[in-house]
């Protein structure tokens, strides 16, 4: 069998644009790792979902932290000094996420409706969108953009930091459900992958299309500063067409779960 690389670390956000968790094994359904970006905040004023993505609204949720704890299901939210039990006390944390972003927000669950997204692209010449804010739509069935998974390798990782190296290249700038360890492998390595199927735990993945990256890469959040060189190397380096709407800055990419099961750290992804 060929082998792809191993699962390196498993990450899930269980509230759109806090900062997550970092489990050792998760379940993988046709929506992606799960528990992931379950919940969202609701802009009351305009019905959109809040998202770093639009960092003048949305950048204050990087401050906060949702964890899903093992076994319970409970998810604990911590907003500044204080944590909140999100199933009995949404009413004290949409109260508080209002504060933090200076408009009143709603705590929503992601029940198959269809929802969209405000977004700001920087201005980057010979990239799509450049210079625009515009509305987007998610997938119907979680607060995740654009397809259940999105991976990452270290190779593209190592091999970023290589061409950017005044800048701090971390997975948490990046925000994959699945890092995997590549070994050896040099360059941006999952550029080779889209239509690959692999095996990985008792899970099957079909890989599709890079994922195009946004502003939200080069925002500040804890334990990193402000950075736009980030966006500016991968633009320059790595751009791709994504599904034929244009030339987008890529890292990382999409993959559909096209067998359910679960995913360890550990795991390796066998082609099939």
């Amino acid at each position: 069998m060929v082998t792809l690389g191993t699962v390196k670390e498993l990450s899930r956000y269980p509230i759109k644009s806090m900062q997550g968790d970092s489990p050792e094994s998760v379940e993988l359904n046709a929506a992606g790792i799960v528990g992931d970006r379950q919940f969202a905040f609701k802009d009351l004023s305009t019905g959109k979902i809040v998202s770093a993505k639009l960092p003048r609204l949305g950048q204050p949720l990087l401050t906060c932290a949702a964890n899903l704890s093992e076994g319970s299901n409970a998810i604990s939210v911590t907003i500044g000094s204080q944590v909140f039990d999100l199933t009995s006390q949404q009413g004290e944390i949409n109260e508080a996420v209002s504060q933090l972003l200076d408009t009143d927000v709603q705590l929503v669950a992601h029940a198959g409706q269809a929802s969209s997204y405000a977004s700001q692209w920087p201005e980057i010449e010979g990239t799509a969108l450049s210079g625009l804010e515009l509305d987007l739509p998610m997938p119907d069935t979680s607060f995740a953009d654009l397809a259940p998974i999105h991976a990452l390798t270290t190779a593209s990782l190592d091999h970023l930091a290589a061409l950017t190296p005044e800048s701090t290249i971390t997975t948490h700038r990046f925000r994959p459900g699945v890092l995997i360890d590549t070994g050896e492998a040099t360059g941006f390595a999952e550029n080779a992958w889209p239509g690959t199927v692999v095996g990985v735990g008792t899970a099957e993945l079909t890989f599709g299309a890079a994922s195009p990256r946004c502003i939200m890469t080069t925002v500040a959040q804890p334990g990193l500063d402000k950075d736009t060189a980030i966006l500016r190397s991968i633009a320059s380096h790595n751009r791709q067409d994504f599904n034929g709407n244009g030339q987008f800055a890529c890292l990382g990419i999409y993959a559909e779960v096209t067998k359910v099961g679960t995913v360890s750290v550990g795991d390796q992804l066998e082609v099939i």
